[in-house]
């Protein structure tokens, strides 16, 4: 391990920010927690708790700060907040982190690592996916459920980045299932295209996924949902093929007999009255189509229908 890449920041405190943070930190790395508070000051005063499906990890000693701002001396920078709280996030950044670190995103959209740069244009910054289902119980207690606890990192310009392959050894010494994707905007928009449907169907139908896609009609706005996403994809010119169109679909159908119960993160932070990351999903891709002159029908009705019920 080198000495540049042992000080770690992990912005966000919750599911994914609590599992990665804490198998950083319990791997003998420098972590530093930005959380807002009070979780920042359960996390000083009682440390974090990480319970896997494998085992509970507990760290007693934990740093966290409430804001960016408050970031000194530190390598590798992990973006695990909502989509929504971006901007502000990054454009406390100090100059110490745009001019020093690496930053790496870890959200829902397509387009994360680019809205940090619109807010920090001389910063260093790389889309990262993750495929993890990780919740925050409580503020410093993190359960990690099911999902393949993978994760996937990349640079939109570069297939052979050099610096992102000694990050992804760093953390896989640390315990965390994570790779460097040589094609990161197929990877990106892999995932995108199957949030964007299971949100936008739980979301809009206010349900949990089984009844949807037990019904023809729901099943079929799931699937009209995908289809235009990768129409729009491949307008982009990131070519989702159909053996990935039908994992996608295989993956909804799976849900007909088992975890049908399951919602999106985006339905229950509407159940809840919280902000959603539509504007992140369903208003991206509808933009996106816009601007191309593509027909996204079904996305769009979600995208109101979501938008309008998180008044």
């Amino acid at each position: 391990m080198t000495q540049q890449l042992q000080r770690f920041a992990v912005v966000g405190a919750g599911g994914v920010g609590g599992y990665v943070g804490g198998l950083l930190a319990d791997s003998g790395l420098d972590v530093t927690f930005v959380a807002k508070e009070p979780t920042a000051g359960v996390l000083r005063s009682r440390g974090l708790i990480l319970r896997t499906v494998d085992n509970e990890i507990r760290i007693p000693s934990v740093r966290a700060v409430s804001s960016t701002q408050e970031l000194r001396d530190v390598d590798v920078v992990i973006l695990t907040t909502k989509s929504y709280d971006l901007p502000e996030v990054s454009r406390q950044f100090p100059d110490e982190i745009i001019r020093s670190s690496t930053i790496i995103t870890f959200q829902n959209g397509i387009d994360s690592d680019r809205v940090v740069k619109e807010h920090a244009p001389n910063a260093e910054v790389y889309p990262g996916v993750a495929y993890i289902v990780s919740a925050k119980k409580e503020a410093g207690i993190i359960q990690q459920s099911a999902g393949p606890r993978k994760f996937i990192i990349g640079d939109r310009e570069s297939a052979d980045n050099e610096k992102l392959k000694k990050i992804a050894l760093v953390m896989r010494d640390a315990g965390l299932a994570i790779e460097v994707s040589p094609d990161i905007e197929r990877a990106l928009w892999t995932k995108f295209i199957w949030i964007l449907a299971f949100a936008g169907v739980t979301g809009a139908c206010h349900s949990s996924i089984g009844p949807i896609v037990n019904d023809p009609g729901g099943f079929r706005m799931f699937e009209r949902c995908v289809d235009e996403a990768i129409v729009v994809a491949r307008g982009l010119g990131v070519q989702i093929d159909e053996a990935e169109r039908q994992t996608v679909l295989d993956k909804a159908i799976g849900y007909r007999t088992k975890g049908t119960e399951a919602k999106s993160s985006l339905a229950v932070d509407l159940e809840n009255k919280r902000p959603t990351e539509v504007e992140a999903l369903h208003g991206v891709l509808v933009r996106m189509a816009r601007e191309m002159d593509i027909d996204v029908p079904v996305t769009e009705s979600m995208y109101n229908a979501i938008r309008f019920a998180s008044r």
